[in-house]
Parts: C-alpha cells; structure tokens; sequence
C-alpha cells in the first residue's frame, strides 16, 4: 500500500520513514503541502496520507481542505501528526476530515497500529466500494434481462392470441360450410373471446 508522508523538516520524515519501513508499504515523502498535493494528484491510489500541521506556505489544516475539495483525493484518509497535543488543535483536525491526530514525539508501536488500523479500513472501504460498483452493474444487466424478458413475453401472448384468433376463424369457416346456424354461433363465440382481456 502507498502512504505519503508530509512533514517540513527533514529529521522528522527519517524518523518516520525509519518506523513504518518494516511495514513494508510503499513510502512517499513531501516537505511542503503544496507538493504534497501534486505527489497526490500524481498518485491518486495512495492509501494515506500522515501530514504534519506546522508547515510554512500551507499548512496541513489547508492541505486537508484541499483533498477533501477534489473528488480524486477526499476519499485518502489522512492522519495528522503534529507536536499542537491541544485538544483545540485536535478537535480542529479530525472535523477538517483526518480520521486520526498522532502527537510528537512518536511512540513507534502506537504510530505502527494506528497507520495499520487506517490501512485495513482503508482497504475494506475500496473492497465496499467495488462491491457496490459490481452490484450496481449486475443491477443494470437485471433490468436489461427483466426488460428482454417482458418483451418476449408480449410477442408470445400476441402469438398464442393471433393463433387462437386463427383457430377460431377456421373453425367458423368449416362449420359454415356444413351448417349455417352453427357457423353463426362459432362467430359470434368468436367475437365474444376477442373482448375476454388475455393479459
């Protein structure tokens, strides 16, 4: 799985890589939230994004707007780590849309479960997703069936009632032939059944 890691200083980004390294994820980094956005664009199926908050140009509140503003990345979960450990800061950057606040310094296995955590949902959220695609499209193949389906129907109810109409007419013609009153009846029998609804 693919995560970008954002974060201005450079230390910061080697300790990170250092502790998710061993996940054996593919690792991206950026220094700044404007690249950030650019390796995103490039690279819509990262699986998440672990963005810093203090960031001089664009910070990671703006970074975050920005990717929930374009329908390629809004659905990028996003787990903000900052050294801002305020519950402020933190109510601030879970209703901007990160679904996870990691404060600094990190604790290795915190950081590694939680990363972990957002991944699995992550990839069980794009399982969904596919599953209702292919469901949606089983769907319309349904419908169009359904609809193939009603059509036949209607051509052999017109069939089996042009038939019998048929039926009925030669009847009446061979009962004309031998006798009138019967033949008169057949058609009259005849013009009844055409007014009984068939459908």
């Amino acid at each position: 799985m693919k995560i970008l890691l954002v974060d201005d200083e450079e230390r910061n980004l080697k300790l990170l890589l250092d502790m998710l390294l061993p996940l054996n994820h593919t690792l991206l980094k950026a220094m700044n939230g404007r690249s950030a956005l650019e390796i995103l664009r490039q690279t819509p199926d990262a699986d998440l994004v672990l963005l810093d908050i203090m960031m001089p140009d664009m910070d990671g509140y703006e970074v975050c707007s920005a990717m929930k503003a374009d329908n390629a990345l809004k659905d990028i979960p996003i787990i903000f780590i900052t050294a801002l450990s305020d519950e402020t800061n933190q109510i601030k950057g879970l209703k901007c849309g990160a679904v996870d606040y990691v404060t600094k310094p990190f604790k290795k296995e915190i950081l590694r479960t939680r990363v972990n955590t957002q991944l699995e949902l992550k990839q069980r959220g794009d399982a969904l997703k596919n599953t209702l695609k292919e469901l949606k499209k089983n769907q319309s193949k349904l419908e169009e069936l359904n609809l193939n389906l009603e059509n036949i129907v209607k051509e052999r109810t017109n069939e089996l009632l042009l038939t019998q109409e048929v039926i009925i007419d030669s009847m009446a013609s061979v009962a004309e032939f031998r006798d009138l009153e019967t033949g008169l009846h057949i058609s009259r029998t005849r013009n009844y059944v055409k007014l009984l609804p068939f459908t």
